[in-house]
């Protein structure tokens, strides 16, 4: 009776009860029409399922290690690191180091930039969005520069209704300093605060400086953008990583129940 229970307890039977569950799931668990075809989900289906067994064959395989270790602090501490704190490492730290590592190798300061000379010296923002600014000029004038087509400013128009513009992002004027030293003086300034997509926060200022030359200022978004993605994603791949990692346990413990059951002891180094 107990070796009938410790082959049914068993790192092999185990291993096809995972990989015939995975690949059922796989198999059907994306059909989400009558009109969906089974067979596209048959290859993803398999790689699911083989991957998970290897998974089990790895936590069986570390776990016999382990029981071969003679001291017993050195086989608790290995266990640990092993089965504790390796898996919160790979689950939480590694996503997370690789999240920071990544923004900051695409990290770049913001800087000040300028905008084509004004054709007519410009002395005044008189109106702005996230992408457009409005200046007016030394004789009375309007002109819009739009700073993502910086070779068609400055078009003749006129003055805009509203200090801040409105347009398809929520837009409000920004009571907060430059967060870098202006190039020079200025003699106007506006800054603009909006939202995009997502939740995400940006900034823009545009200054007039005292030579009549007209600059801004972004905040770089690219690296708030990875860093939202990352986070986004984050959720999802501690989930996958957490799955494997289940399944490594999985192998680890019928292999020692399955050996416990049997009364087989290891062979100690």
């Amino acid at each position: 009776m107990k070796k009938l229970l410790s082959i049914l307890i068993s790192v092999p039977v185990l291993s096809l009860v995972i990989f015939a569950l995975a690949f059922l799931f796989g198999l059907f668990g994306e059909i989400n029409s009558p009109n969906s075809n089974i067979f596209a989900n048959f290859i993803p289906a398999l790689l699911i399922a083989f991957g998970l067994v290897v998974l089990v064959w790895i936590g069986a395989g570390f776990e016999f290690l382990l029981s071969r270790i003679r001291s017993k602090p050195i086989r608790i501490l290995s266990t640990l690191v092993v089965f504790v704190f390796g898996p919160a490492f790979v689950c939480i730290g590694l996503p997370l180091l690789i999240a920071i590592a990544g923004v900051s190798l695409t990290s770049t300061a913001p800087s000040w930039k300028a905008l084509p000379a004004v054709p007519d010296k410009a002395v005044e923002i008189v109106g702005a969005d996230h992408i457009m600014v409005y200046v007016r000029t030394t004789s009375g004038n309007f002109l819009r520069c739009p700073v993502t087509q910086p070779t068609t400013c400055w078009a003749s128009t006129t003055k805009p209704p509203m200090l801040i513009l409105v347009s398809n992002v929520n837009q409000r004027q920004s009571i907060a300093a430059p967060a870098v030293e202006l190039p020079g003086k200025a003699v106007s300034i506006l800054g603009v605060d909006y939202n995009q997509p997502g939740g995400l926060q940006y900034g823009i200022h545009y200054a007039v400086l005292s030579d009549g030359s007209v600059w801004y200022l972004q905040k770089d978004t690219t690296n708030d953008s990875l860093l939202f993605a990352g986070l986004l994603a984050l959720p999802a791949l501690v989930m996958i990583v957490g799955v494997g990692m289940t399944v490594i346990y999985l192998g680890a413990g019928v292999n020692a129940l399955s050996r416990w059951i049997a009364g087989a002891q290891p062979a100690t180094i």
